[in-house]
This record gives C-alpha cells, sequence and structure tokens, in this order.
C-alpha cells in the first residue's frame, strides 16, 4: 500500500497541482498493487527510491505553491498545502498501525495492566 501511495498517489497529485490539472480518485481496492512475492528487502528499496524522488519534488515546492487549487472527484476543492497534509497524516497513521501491531504481544501479557492499554489492545471493540 505505502509503495502503491508512493508511486501513483502523493507525487502523482502533487504533479498535478504544479501543473494546474485535476486529479482522479484512487481506488486502492481497483488499483492497488496486489502481492508480487518479492521479497521485503526488494521492496523496501522499492520504496526508498520512490521517496527518494518524493522528497526531490518536495524540495522544489515553495510557499507560494501551498495555496495552489486542484479538485478532487470525490471532496471537490482542495489546495496542494492540504495534500501534503494529507501525506504526512497518512504516513503517520501506518506507523502508528505498524507499532499497535507490534505491541499486541505485550499488552497481551500484561496482566492487570492491559486495562490502560484499552486505546491500542486490539482485541478491545472499538465503537463505530
Amino acid at each position: 500500500h505505502l509503495l502503491d501511495a508512493e508511486k501513483f498517489v502523493f507525487p502523482a497529485r502533487a504533479r498535478a497541482f504544479l501543473a494546474g490539472r485535476d486529479f482522479p480518485n484512487y481506488d486502492p481496492a481497483a488499483q492497488g498493487t496486489r502481492d508480487t512475492g518479492q521479497p521485503p528487502a526488494v521492496l523496501a528499496a522499492e520504496f526508498a527510491a520512490l521517496r527518494a524522488a518524493s522528497l526531490e519534488l518536495l524540495a522544489e515546492l515553495s510557499p507560494a505553491d501551498m495555496p495552489r487549487p486542484a479538485r478532487h472527484p470525490i471532496l471537490g476543492p482542495v489546495t496542494l498545502e492540504q495534500l501534503l497534509q494529507e501525506w504526512a497524516g497518512h504516513d503517520l497513521m501506518h506507523t502508528v498501525q505498524a507499532e499497535q501491531a507490534l505491541m499486541q504481544p505485550f499488552i497481551e501479557q500484561c496482566g492487570p495492566w492491559r486495562e490502560f492499554f484499552a486505546d491500542h489492545d486490539a482485541a478491545v471493540k472499538k465503537p463505530a
């Protein structure tokens, strides 16, 4: 998913803003890459190369670029600044998800302290 976002979503959308174009919606279920069977090291290297290219693109942006408008087909009018905030939030959300996954064995085994981890405990049903 992170590879797809780096390949097809965030840099492509930033380039669309810079070109004064709107961009299509991204549907990961329909457009996402499926399991390619590649080893994690290969996938990590591919992500690192794509992220390096994204950072080069971001380094070219200026404060004057932030209010550039575009239209998202579902969300409507958006700015480049909003896209960049969403990109950072998206990355951090996945960092939090990874952290929560790593916490599960410790949460499960911490006995009476488990209640203190309710917000992070996968076994606790969260309200919809």
